[in-house]
């Protein structure tokens, strides 16, 4: 499920992936501007799992063991580590037992931060899931060495905030009346479950 036209799979700038970094240096903007798109077969084995995870969300099982699967031409064995990665997430997500659900939806927020370019200013959000008055927004990271958290001191995380934004410009009024925004990174094989919830005022502040 998809809404708004999908016109690239990847933001020309601002997408909420590389946010943080133009928030830090804008000028990687220009810099990275003709960079090739690259994957490592880490991130590469994040996307597999990241595809299986949403198709079980959808109702379809997760592969059989040994089975091949590719992500980013890169092939794999599916195995017990990979499923066990995506099943924390899956298990979060139906545990929530929202109103609705949202698997892989693309959102934009390009009109909040005043981007009009129609390829600029979207991206896509692992999970949506709308209960009562809180939209919760959640991401699945499967690395293993650096924890990424929901928020702390310093606000809530840039690309979860943007996906948050981007939903409620679409959804607010119309598949709820929002008053809080929980935002939630699942990653299994460091740090587990992070959360962080702030008001919809506090968010547009943001």
């Amino acid at each position: 499920m998809r809404w708004g036209p999908t016109v690239a799979d990847h933001a020309k700038t601002f997408g909420a992936s590389s946010f943080e970094r133009l928030m830090l240096c804008p000028g990687s903007a220009v810099l990275t501007a003709d960079a090739p798109r690259r994957s490592s077969e880490y991130a590469a084995e994040g996307t597999a799992i990241h595809e299986a995870s949403a198709n079980v969300l959808l109702g379809t099982p997760w592969p059989i063991p040994g089975q091949t699967v590719e992500a980013d031409g890169f092939t794999f064995r599916w195995d017990s580590d990979m499923e066990a990665c995506g099943q924390r997430y899956v298990d979060y997500v139906q545990g929530l037992d929202g109103d609705f659900l949202l698997v892989e939806q693309r959102v934009r927020f390009g009109a909040e931060i005043g981007v009009t370019d129609p390829e600029d200013g979207f991206g896509t959000a692992d999970a949506i899931v709308g209960k009562g008055t809180e939209l919760i927004v959640c991401d699945l990271k499967c690395g293993r060495g650096v924890e990424v958290t929901a928020g702390g001191d310093a606000g809530p995380n840039p690309q979860l905030a943007l996906y948050a934004i981007g939903a409620l410009a679409e959804l607010q009024g119309i598949a709820g009346d929002f008053e809080t925004v929980r935002l939630v990174i699942v990653q299994p094989r460091a740090g587990g479950v992070s959360e962080y919830v702030l008001t919809v005022d506090e968010l547009a502040h943001w």
